[in-house]
């Protein structure tokens, strides 16, 4: 059988926005796409673009796959697709068309570099470009610093105790992540707002949206993200009572971190679960879980290993 009769299948099934969308991928530089480059192709909003790349992918046109480093998925086609989308547009759509599609996603991918390497070097000379042709966009650079700036002023709110304000800056970074698809960025201002929210004593809050942090991570597999999220979906659980529930979530942060190699925040959840023995009466396994941690900063050379010596002492004192 033509493998060409096997591609019309699909296509002829696809809507004429994700149709021309498909087309176009075909003769565009480059093995994959991002949505943002792809609505720049095509000359249509990011979220329309999104919608259309949704279709391709579920009419197996397009593949959609992760990239390590970067926090949003591309799509790709297989060589036999390219060629047949290729073919496609050369038919259905003027030589005119194929060529702004072209100029469009160039343009996106030029304005998208150099306003990447200002944000990188900011005091750098700024090279003087061309208009942007019209449908074309480059990606959301700006708003992924602010919402760096937001995030940044929500831990410093929270290394001064201003937890409240640490929300309202978490709050503000997770609009600005989710309106540009950042999702790993989404995920950790969930992280934040209730990792804050649990230190305001919000517990319920602070476990709904740490919880949906995790979803996210689980989705994109990041193990290191997951690992801290856990560990604050355990403290919730831990101050709601809940400690058989809270050492889960501890045991899993640590089965993260440690694929990681995030030795510090490692001891930290260890902290936590010989808190969270110590409640439940399990005095034995806190100290096991106290030693461990003060281990770990030991071999780091960090002084919060003094932390966890006081904390032993006190249990020495338990009858």
């Amino acid at each position: 059988m033509d493998v060409r009769a096997v591609f019309s299948w699909s296509y002829r099934r696809l809507g004429a926005g994700a149709a021309r969308l498909f087309r176009l991928l075909g003769p565009h530089p480059g093995p994959d796409i991002g949505v943002p480059a792809a609505a720049s192709l095509a000359g249509v909003p990011v979220a329309e673009a999104r919608a259309h790349l949704a279709e391709l992918a579920r009419a197996h046109l397009v593949e959609k796959h992760p990239v390590e480093g970067d926090s949003r998925s591309r799509y790709r086609c297989h060589d036999l697709l390219r060629t047949y989308a290729t073919e496609l547009s050369g038919t259905a759509d003027t030589e005119a068309g194929r060529r702004a599609a072209t100029h469009r996603v160039l343009d996106h991918y030029l304005h998208t570099a150099t306003a990447a390497a200002l944000l990188l070097y900011p005091h750098r000379h700024s090279i003087d470009l061309a208009p942007l042709q019209p449908g074309a966009a480059p990606a959301g650079l700006a708003t992924v610093a602010e919402a760096n700036v937001h995030g940044d002023m929500a831990e410093a709110f929270g290394l001064a105790g201003r937890y409240r304000e640490a929300v309202a800056e978490n709050q503000r970074a997770l609009e600005l992540h989710r309106a540009i698809g950042n999702r790993v960025g989404e995920a950790g201002a969930l992280n934040g707002i209730g990792w804050y929210s649990a230190l305001l004593g919000e517990y319920e809050r602070a476990l709904e949206c740490c919880q949906a942090g995790l979803a996210v991570q689980v989705e994109l597999g990041d193990r290191h993200s997951q690992g801290n999220t856990l560990d604050s979906i355990g403290y919730a659980q831990h101050h709601l009572g809940r400690y058989a529930d809270a050492v889960e979530s501890y045991e899993a942060a640590l089965v993260a971190l440690r694929e990681t190699g995030d030795r510090y925040n490692e001891a930290v959840t260890l902290g936590h679960l010989g808190d969270t023995r110590a409640a439940a009466g399990d005095h034995a396994a806190a100290r096991a879980s106290w030693e461990r941690a003060r281990a770990v900063l030991d071999d780091l050379n960090h002084p919060d290993a003094a932390q966890f010596t006081v904390k032993l002492r006190e249990l020495d004192r338990v009858p």
